[in-house]
């Protein structure tokens, strides 16, 4: 039973290590946004681009300006393919094991169900990557547990660098 229960705390510090790793990888940075790739995941798993900007935007993640112990913020501009730019400050989060990163309702005038959740497929001290899936242009629900009655889903992949 100790032995188990000894386990069970090491992973839970290791898991806490890989979020506070990742946090402080990110934090008082400023990552360029070097590619973006925006695609169409159709019912059969065929995926057609249908934008690969470069040089898209910048996001800056910063420890919260009210001095919250812990909170992060970041200022996300992006500007898409068709020079529309979007520009928020949004809290900004990483869940315990350093898979995903989030921008607290980031996307939507919703308090519900409207973060901008990336899962991070690089993790570099000078790069990283992020993709988001979703459906019917809403990138903020993974299309494995959230299907609004659509048969293609969007991908969004972010490249960054510092």
């Amino acid at each position: 039973m100790r032995f188990l229960f000894s386990i069970a705390l090491l992973g839970l510090l290791l898991s806490c290590n890989k979020e506070k790793k990742l946090l402080n990888r990110l934090n008082d940075h400023t990552w360029n946004i070097d590619q973006s790739i925006r695609s169409v995941i159709d019912q059969d798993g065929n995926e057609t681009i249908f934008e690969d900007g470069q040089n898209a935007g910048t996001i800056s993640i910063y420890d919260d300006p009210l001095g919250f112990d812990g909170l992060k913020e970041a200022h996300f501009i992006y500007t898409n393919y068709l020079g529309q730019t979007s520009d928020f400050i949004a809290t900004f989060y990483v869940n315990e094991d350093a898979t995903r990163v989030g921008f607290a309702g980031a996307l939507c005038n919703s308090p519900f169900e409207c973060d901008l959740l990336f899962t991070v497929s690089e993790n570099k001290k000078k790069s990283q990557v992020w993709t988001a899936y979703g459906s019917d242009n809403t990138y903020f629900f993974p299309p494995d547990t959230y299907n609004a009655n659509k048969v293609d889903h969007i991908k969004w992949q972010l490249r960054l660098s510092r």
